[in-house]
């Protein structure tokens, strides 16, 4: 399955596939609004649950290969 993460210009397949120095939103959990169907937190950008997803958070920033950095109040991960 290939899911689409958002970055600051255009759409990748997986945080793999971002080149060095992007700069992608951090999603945290509590950014996800409840599942309709069972309550667990849901991913809007891949419609899933967000443990299933492959947005960057601060959960796996790090294993995917993003330094976090806070800028004017928002978490950014930046592909080394």
């Amino acid at each position: 399955m290939i899911m689409a993460l958002r970055t600051e210009r255009k759409t990748v397949s997986t945080p793999g596939d971002v080149p060095e120095g992007t700069k992608v939103p951090i999603i945290f959990v509590i950014d996800c609004p409840p599942c309709e169907c069972c309550e667990e937190p849901f991913c809007e950008t891949h419609k899933m649950h967000y443990a299933d997803c492959s947005c960057v958070g601060p959960h796996n920033a790090a294993e995917l290969g993003f330094d976090i950095r806070v800028e004017d109040g928002k978490v950014w991960g930046y592909k080394r």
